[in-house]
């Protein structure tokens, strides 16, 4: 959604769930930004985000064989185990 004022933007979002810099309630976008810059940077997340970045489909499952681009594909037909 883009609006011309704020005024627009609080008739449509409360200003409970909007950061100070737009006139809400919340923390300020700079904040906001800081915490999650630090959430993100635990040990926790970055193995996660390690862990996540290794999966791979097992493209010899794939009915008609491997592909040779991992993006190409179609949902068209919706097959159930």
């Amino acid at each position: 959604m883009v609006v011309d004022s704020l005024e627009v933007l609080h008739k449509h979002i409360d200003k409970d769930y909007l950061p100070r810099d737009y006139g809400g309630a919340q923390k300020s976008v700079s904040e906001l930004s800081d915490m999650w810059r630090t959430e993100f940077s635990k040990e926790e997340m970055r193995k996660f985000f390690n862990e996540t970045a290794k999966k791979r489909s097992d493209e010899s499952k794939r009915p008609g064989g491997e592909t040779v681009d991992p993006l190409a594909g179609s949902f068209r037909q919706l097959q159930l185990d």
